[in-house]
């Protein structure tokens, strides 16, 4: 959940993440088109604390395929335990009524409440820019999103690597 509110990934693709698809030593990440939802190549750079995160987890003598392997560790994380959803309180000690793509939403919330073009969102979110002439004349590049990721990171983590408190909506 960390990696989704630190990137806007979406729950398919953080889950399914492969170490062959993260970079640790340019702090990079890119999801293969045939596991995006657009069928392209998504890159984005990792902040510098989930990049360390990634290195500790990668050197656990048990790191396999997957940077998030499911319960028989030779698939990818299919979905969250019911364990795991219930331990997850608001500030209250209230249940949470969420679901993964709140947290997509939440990401692009943030970054828009930080004035991050629109094209940056874009990118950041893996969303179409079919159509869009302007987008077309912009270059590519992972790194030039690498500011507006750290400051999420920094929003959502803290300056210490802890979470910062999120409300969810209750209902």
């Amino acid at each position: 959940m960390l990696l989704i509110l630190a990137t806007g990934l979406r729950i398919s693709a953080a889950a399914g993440l492969r170490w062959s698809e993260v970079d640790l030593k340019a702090g990079t990440l890119t999801i293969p088109a045939a596991r995006m939802k657009g069928k392209r190549d998504h890159s984005l750079p990792l902040g510098p604390m989930i990049l360390a995160r990634l290195k500790a987890r990668k050197a656990d003598p048990r790191a396999g395929e997957f940077v998030f392997p499911g319960a028989a560790g030779d698939k990818p994380l299919e979905r969250l335990s019911a364990r795991f959803v219930a331990r997850l309180k608001d500030s209250d000690g209230g249940a949470f009524v969420w679901s993964p793509h709140d947290l997509r939403r939440t990401v692009l919330t943030m970054l828009e409440a930080m004035d991050v073009s629109a094209y940056a969102l874009k990118r950041i979110a893996a969303h179409s820019e079919n159509g869009d002439v302007t987008a077309g004349y912009l270059a590519d590049d992972v790194e030039r999103l690498r500011g507006p990721i750290e400051r999420l990171e920094r929003a959502v983590l803290g300056g210490k690597g802890g979470v910062v408190e999120l409300r969810a909506r209750r209902g």
